[in-house]
């Protein structure tokens, strides 16, 4: 009876072994992958509840703004329907184009400034 105890216990330690490796195997080395997956749709929610910046004119009014509804952010565009032509847009459904795609970094504040913007620069290396 005790060897029989025995091999299952070793059964089991081997089996939270392998889901440990497994687990450790999806969330390190394939987590790139994961996060690109076109049915993940956790990251284009995470995107939809972050406040993006403004977009003024030069006389200071607002081209592009934000609206937030049920804590999700929407883009505005006061001016009209002019406005997403020009400067381009920022689309769940349709993803991003023109100024909007071009400076996703500043405009949804992943920029990095300060020193380690300075360093970025100087190492060729693109902000996180």
């Amino acid at each position: 009876m005790n060897r029989a105890i025995t091999r299952m216990f070793i059964f089991g330690v081997l089996l939270f072994a392998a889901l440990v490796a497994n687990l450790a195997y999806l969330q390190v080395v394939e987590a790139a992958k994961l996060q690109k997956e076109p049915s993940n749709h956790r990251p284009i929610a995470e995107a939809l509840r972050v406040q993006r910046g403004l977009i003024l004119g030069f006389d200071g009014s607002t081209i592009v703004g934000d609206r937030k509804q049920s804590g999700f952010y929407t883009r505005t565009y006061p001016q009209g329907a002019v406005a997403p032509q020009l400067i381009g847009y920022d689309s769940a459904r349709y993803g991003r184009s023109g100024l909007e795609a071009s400076l996703n970094d500043f405009l949804s504040g992943r920029a990095a400034t300060g020193w380690q913007g300075f360093l970025d620069d100087v190492l060729g290396r693109r902000p996180r």
